[in-house]
């Protein structure tokens, strides 16, 4: 029997990495033989450099970078093989232990630009930049000062770190912007369709998770309107409406902009370096998951990503995911794909199960094998 094991991380427990070996733990216990092909994937969030390396070979590079919060702090990049760059936002302007110790106001992208600097000076040319996971709503602007582009109020100053600062954003110079720039291609990977800006935008949908009070997300999408306004004569069509553009607080926005960045879906990046569609042609099973499957999940997360896949491919291949919470709305992934749910914890609490991953991931995971290998419909409770 063959089984495709590409699940996401379980954010806060483990990586997509470790998860991925838990469910073939558990599925080894039933089934010795069984041949499990591990995919650990990631949604263009955390976890992201680590799964194209694991797909594709490379390097990775440590350097400090200016953090999300303003302070210094260690990140890496990684080189692929080929020479392609993958930068992980969620490295430089993410890694944050809790955001009630941030001021919403001014957190910033600075350090992922400075990543996508190493990575320029370095040589590379093609930049993947992952964007999920992140702490601010600066549209970018962090980053692309980074990059040497100057964003600046009605008296010539250079405004500071963060999307409370683009309520000043007079004048944006791209004078100095690195000239090697204009020589790389660019894709964000990202898993949000949101605009920048409105009911759906980056600080409504987003900001109160960053930490923002009520009045900072009216404020912040105030900020990036007028982003989006002194940022219009450099493209040719405004590009704040279109769907992803407010990916990592808008980060995506000013990629796009001023990188000339491609949009692309996360998940589609890694199964496609991965030759995803090669890999299910002996399947028989394929299990994927994250951490929390709720209604949110079918807005681009990486599980949904690998069903449609596989149903596109191969219809009749039956896909399992396996999640540490089922939120409200998970039962929608049942027309995306997905063919169960199955939860590793419905008796204890949700910390205690973070704590106990393994052991749970595992017993999951036997347990889906023993009713496959019968014949046996997976019952869920509701």
């Amino acid at each position: 029997m063959n089984i495709v094991i590409a699940p996401d991380s379980f954010k806060g427990s483990a990586s997509a990495k470790e998860i991925a070996g838990f469910i073939k733990n558990g599925i080894l216990t039933v089934d010795p033989s069984t041949n499990c092909m591990s995919l650990p994937i990631s949604d263009g969030g955390e976890g992201f450099c680590d799964a194209m390396l694991a797909i594709s070979g490379g390097e990775r590079f440590s350097m400090q970078v200016v953090g999300a919060d303003g302070h210094q702090q260690d990140a890496s990049w990684a080189k692929l093989l080929d020479g392609t760059a993958i930068i992980e936002l969620a490295q430089a302007s993410g890694h944050i232990s809790s955001y009630q110790d941030l001021n919403a106001m001014s957190t910033t992208t600075y350090g992922t630009g400075e990543l996508i600097h190493a990575a320029i000076e370095s040589g590379s040319r093609n930049i993947i930049v992952g964007l999920g996971g992140s702490a601010s709503t600066d549209g970018g602007m962090g980053l692309l000062q980074a990059l040497g582009i100057s964003f600046k109020d009605k008296a010539g100053r250079e405004l500071g770190y963060g999307g409370g600062e683009l309520a000043n954003l007079h004048e944006i110079d791209i004078t100095g912007l690195d000239p090697q720039v204009k020589e790389c291609e660019f894709i964000v990977a990202c898993d949000v369709n949101n605009p920048l800006t409105g009911q759906n935008g980056a600080a409504e949908i987003f900001g109160p998770q960053k930490g923002a009070t009520p009045e900072m997300v009216n404020e912040l999408d105030n900020n990036l309107a007028n982003f989006a306004i002194k940022a219009r004569p450099f493209v040719e069509q405004d590009l704040s409406a279109l769907p992803g553009a407010g990916a990592a607080g808008g980060t995506c926005f000013g990629l796009m902009v001023f990188c000339g960045a491609a949009m692309k879906r996360g998940i589609d990046v890694i199964l496609d370096k991965a030759n995803f569609e090669d890999l299910l042609k002996d399947a028989d099973l394929v299990i994927t998951g994250e951490g929390c499957i709720d209604e949110q999940t079918i807005f681009g997360k990486a599980p949904i990503g690998v069903a449609l896949r596989v149903k596109e491919a191969f219809p009749q291949l039956p896909v399992i995911a396996v999640c540490g919470y089922k939120g409200p709305g998970a039962e929608k992934v049942l027309n995306y794909g997905v063919d169960e749910i199955v939860e590793i914890n419905t008796s204890i609490s949700k910390n205690c199960a973070m704590k106990k991953v393994k052991e749970l991931t595992e017993r999951a995971a036997a347990k889906i094998m023993t009713k496959f290998v019968k014949k046996e419909v997976i019952v869920l409770p509701l």
